[in-house]
């Protein structure tokens, strides 16, 4: 293998661990214990791999061989976010002892986010031989895939608690998350080399990118609030601080 895509392929494997950590951060009350974790991350890989064949077979089905950029972007995302959260999903039935906080929809499906992404990654600088100046693609990768995952794998945590309307809050979040990352994947399609369409690209992607950051920001919060009142009430612990440094008591 070409020395430039095994640099490339370690550069995503770091970004990926530092972004976990990140996360693991926001599990302040009731913190899951580090093999689901890694289990959630290669149950997003697996289904990161199944995916990429269900979407070939979906193309294959019901187009021409030819889809639009709105077709395959329709495909993508209602794809990849269902696989996203029928993962959480699985974990929450199968692990039902460690799904047992309201924070865990958005740890898990950040988790299973990333593993996909992980995948993907893989997949696309195998696909174009990757060199260093792909990592900044990479890492967009990354992030947008475990936004997703923590969206739309919030409600779980609300329905694991039976808190009332978590079926109205699953459908929102699943809304976004496909809506958003359909977006993104037309976004994509658009020509930076073209003079309006790139400065358009260049602000749909920052709208897009800080659109999902700041929703699942308020979901990360919520979730938060809600743990600590199931485990520690009386926690002074700061949710937003310096990511590595000690929560204030």
């Amino acid at each position: 293998m070409d020395r430039e895509i095994v640099a490339v392929f370690v550069i995503v494997l770091l970004c990926a661990a530092g972004l976990a950590l990140l996360v693991y951060r926001y599990d302040m009350y009731e913190r899951e214990p580090w093999y689901m974790l890694v289990l959630a991350v290669v149950l997003g890989m697996g289904a990161g791999w199944c995916v990429g064949h269900l979407e070939d077979a979906t193309i294959a089905a019901f187009t021409d061989g030819n889809p639009s950029s709105a077709t395959r972007a329709a495909i993508a995302a209602t794809h990849e976010e269902a696989a996203k959260l029928l993962a959480v999903v699985l974990i929450a039935l199968v692990f039902a002892r460690q799904f047992n906080d309201p924070m865990d929809g958005v740890i898990y499906g950040s988790f299973v986010g990333l593993g996909m992404a992980i995948d993907e990654s893989i997949y696309y600088q195998q696909l174009i031989r990757a060199t260093l100046s792909d990592v900044g693609t990479e890492a967009v990768r990354l992030v947008m895939h475990l936004l997703f995952g923590g969206i739309i794998g919030f409600a779980l945590g609300m329905a694991r608690f039976r808190m009332r309307r978590w079926p109205l809050a699953l459908a929102l979040c699943a809304a976004a998350a496909v809506g958003i990352h359909f977006s993104w994947d037309m976004v994509v399609e658009l020509d930076p080399r073209d003079g309006v369409l790139g400065g358009l690209q260049q602000v749909a992607s920052i709208v897009l990118t800080l659109t999902a950051m700041l929703l699942y920001g308020v979901l990360v919060a919520l979730a938060a609030r809600w743990s600590r009142a199931t485990f520690d009430v009386n926690s002074h612990r700061r949710l937003w601080h310096l990511p590595f440094g000690k929560p204030k008591r």
